[in-house]
């Protein structure tokens, strides 16, 4: 071995190619790992020196350990059991939405509280969307595309296709039955939903009752040949806060009397 012309900390082997530092030379010669090696430096030399040197390795391997990362999954906030009685009444008591249901989802693992009680609605793959439950909006969206939707799983054959998890939540509040699929908005076109379709479903376009909605929806029709379904009111959970007697029986509790607000609810009728 020899140093090049690059300067004395280069070592080259005779047939091979060159390297820098003494770091690399030791996993050289020793076979050993990048961590072993800065350890058997240490105990002979400054630890300065060797410092100077590491910090140099790791911006050699920061492009490759980004790369890494982000190839990784993305991790859901973890659920803290000490606020969830808050999302919980949150979802109920703000937002219309019944505690039979929401005790479900929570079971399932599909919404529960962070450690700073926030609303968590885990995606399929990794990731979770967010709605702050004080009196700040708060919208969040953890992970790109690649963790995909908020799906709830139902027993039919129908998916409701819509923008907001809170969505998703009243689609099932009244039909029970129903796939409700929240795509978070704009990161999920409808062109990339296919992979959550399943095969012969009969696809609803539930976005909201606007402009955008529309222009969803038309992406949708176009993709899965899906029928328009618009909510009475600018988004499913907007219905469901201020048009309660929509909500299923099935979520009734079961010491809550047959009343008016237990009257037939209507069945998915796409306009």
């Amino acid at each position: 071995m020899s140093s090049g012309k690059a300067g004395a900390d280069v070592w080259i082997e005779q047939g091979g190619e060159g390297k820098r530092g003494a770091i690399n030379l030791l996993m050289h010669l020793d076979s050993l790992t990048y961590k072993d090696a800065v350890r058997l430096l240490a105990e002979h030399f400054d630890n300065s020196a060797i410092a100077t040197e590491h910090a140099r390795e790791l911006v050699k391997r920061a492009p490759a350990d980004v790369q890494e990362i982000t190839k990784a999954p993305v991790a859901a906030p973890a659920p803290d059991p000490t606020k969830w009685p808050r999302v919980r009444r949150w979802l109920h008591e703000v937002r219309g939405m019944p505690t039979k249901l929401i005790d479900k989802l929570h079971s399932l693992g599909l919404v529960y509280a962070d450690n700073r009680a926030n609303a968590t609605f885990k995606r399929t793959g990794g990731g979770a969307f967010q709605r702050g439950t004080g009196d700040t909006k708060f919208h969040r969206s953890i992970g790109g595309a690649e963790c995909g939707p908020f799906i709830i799983p139902g027993t039919g054959k129908k998916v409701v296709l819509v923008e907001a998890p809170l969505d998703a939540i009243a689609a099932i509040a009244m039909h029970p039955d129903v796939i409700a699929i929240a795509s978070g908005g704009d990161q999920l076109p409808p062109s990339k939903l296919a992979p959550w379709i399943p095969e012969g479903a009969e696809v609803l376009a539930g976005y909201d009752a606007d402009r955008r909605g529309d222009q969803v929806a038309a992406q949708a029709a176009e993709q899965f040949h899906a029928k328009r379904l618009k909510p009475s009111r600018k988004d499913w959970s907007e219905t469901v806060k201020n048009e309660a007697w929509r909500v299923n029986q099935v979520w009734d509790e079961p010491e809550t009397p047959l009343t008016g607000k237990n009257a037939p609810r209507p069945v998915l009728r796409p306009n």
